[in-house]
């Protein structure tokens, strides 16, 4: 039941997810595009800069991610005027936990999309000793953000 959930959720917004899985991949690699070796301590700050330039479009694509995804879950039910969903043979409440999973799954995949590309961008810049990059936290942080904006705009 959940791979029907999943299939029709994608189905209904795989334009709005491979977009936003293609930002997703696009953002850190932009952020850090004119970095190279940073050596010098004081040319760190131009490194720390063009991140943060780019630290707004993260929520962004998050709440975006999250619209997408909200709006899919709940478009076929609403073409149908919900019969299909009303003569299942399940509760509802497990109903909405499948559609609400599917969700979850597909944001998953964006935030995977998002790891990677995080991790590709900061394997090209070499950091001076005391800068670190978190590419999982940033992950994490655009996962949590994407779950709580999805659960807000799909209830």
């Amino acid at each position: 039941m959940f791979r029907a959930m999943l299939w029709s959720q994608w189905r209904e917004s795989r334009l709005a997810m491979v977009v936003l899985a293609g930002i997703a991949g696009a953002v850190p690699l932009l952020s850090l595009r004119g970095a190279g070796a940073v050596t010098d301590p004081w040319s760190s700050w131009d490194l720390l800069r063009a991140t943060a330039q780019w630290g707004a479009a993260y929520p962004i694509l998050a709440l975006t991610a999250a619209l997408a995804l909200a709006v899919g879950a709940w478009w076929p039910d609403h073409r149908t005027k919900h019969v299909y969903a009303l003569t299942l043979p399940i509760s509802r409440v497990r109903y909405l936990l499948l559609r609400y999973g599917a969700g979850l799954t597909l944001m998953l995949a964006i935030a995977g999309v998002l790891a990677v590309s995080t991790l590709v961008a900061t394997m090209r810049v070499s950091l001076p000793p005391l800068l670190h990059a978190y590419p999982a936290g940033i992950t994490i942080r655009f996962f949590l953000a994407g779950v709580s904006a999805y659960t807000i705009l799909f209830a």
